[in-house]
């Protein structure tokens, strides 16, 4: 599990949280290799605007040298008004790569809130 915290102050507060998750079974004498990277970017600008990407990479690497990538990129625009704070539980990314011997689960769970201060 990893916990990334990013906090950005510019007349907002944008606050990103990024939750991973893995889980691998592997079966009889399969040899696996597994990279994740995960890139958490939450950006609000002076148009009131939430900016929001997730790159998960995913490698898996079997001893028949199978090998899978996996990009998904998740872009959400959001508009706020003055005074006002929403909350974003939008990011919700399950992948399932499946293999001979090998099953993976990945599940990956983005939330952050975005607020815009009063005068």
């Amino acid at each position: 599990m990893e916990n990334d915290i990013l906090c950005i102050i510019n007349d907002h507060f944008a606050f990103a949280h990024t939750h991973t998750q893995k889980h691998i079974h592997t079966h009889r004498h399969t040899h696996m290799h597994m990279h994740m990277h995960t890139h958490m970017h939450m950006h609000a600008n002076m148009q009131k605007y939430t900016c929001k990407h997730t790159h998960v990479h995913t490698h898996t690497y079997t001893h028949r040298h199978m090998h899978t990538h996996i990009h998904t990129h998740t872009h959400t625009h959001r508009r706020t008004c003055k005074r006002t704070c929403i909350h974003i539980h939008h990011a919700h990314i399950h992948m399932h790569a499946y293999f001979e011997y090998t099953c993976e689960h990945t599940h990956m769970h983005t939330h952050g809130q975005t607020c815009k201060h009063a005068n």
